[in-house]
C-alpha cells in the first residue's frame, strides 16, 4: 500500500483510487492486440453497440484455456498467446455486464462447485486422489527448488504444513 508523505492534496486523493499500476503491462498489451484483431473482424467496442451472449464469450475463453492447457502457446490464427485471448474475452464480459450489454444466458443450477467439492471430500476416486496429491506435490517440489537453498527441508515442512495427523 502506497503512503503519502506529501501535503500535496492531489497525493490523498490519487492513494484513495484503484492501483491501476498493478495491472500487468503484459496483460495490457496482448490483450491490446487481440481487441485489435477482434475490432477488425466484429467492430470496436461491439458488444456495447449489440447485446452479447455470455456463454459465447465464456465458451470462446474456454476453447483458448484449453488450448493453452494442451501444451499450444499461441493460437494459430492471431499468433498471440491463447491466454491473451481468453483474458480479452472475460474483458468483454466484464464490461458489457457493467453497461447491462450482456445477455446472461449461463445454466442457472449453480452446482458445478459442489459436485467438485462433493467429489474430492468422498474421495468418490481415489485415482482423482493420488492424481491431485501427486501433482499437488511435483508442483511444490518444483516451486522449492527455485525458491529454497535445501528443498528437501522445506518440502518436509510444507507437507507437514499441508497433511497435519
Amino acid at each position: 500500500m502506497r503512503t503519502s508523505d506529501s501535503t500535496n492534496p492531489k497525493d490523498a486523493l490519487g492513494l484513495k483510487k484503484t492501483p491501476l499500476r498493478l495491472v500487468p503491462p503484459a496483460l495490457l498489451i496482448f490483450v491490446a492486440h487481440v481487441m485489435v484483431l477482434g475490432a477488425k473482424k466484429y467492430g470496436e467496442w461491439n458488444w456495447r453497440a449489440n447485446k452479447v451472449r455470455h456463454t459465447v464469450y465464456l465458451e470462446a475463453a474456454i476453447r483458448h484455456l484449453q488450448a493453452a492447457l494442451d501444451g499450444e502457446d499461441v493460437d494459430k490464427e492471431s499468433g498471440l498467446p491463447h491466454e491473451a485471448h481468453a483474458a480479452a474475452c472475460m474483458g468483454i464480459v466484464l464490461d458489457a455486464k457493467q453497461l447491462n450489454c450482456l445477455i446472461d444466458d449461463r445454466n442457472k443450477s449453480g452446482y458445478v462447485q459442489r459436485l467438485m467439492d462433493s467429489l474430492i471430500e468422498r474421495s468418490a476416486s481415489e485415482e482423482l486422489q493420488k492424481f491431485i496429491k501427486e501433482d499437488r506435490d511435483r508442483c511444490f517440489r518444483e516451486t522449492l527448488e527455485v525458491i529454497s537453498p535445501s528443498p528437501s527441508a522445506a518440502m518436509c515442512a510444507v507437507t507437514r504444513d499441508l497433511n497435519p495427523e
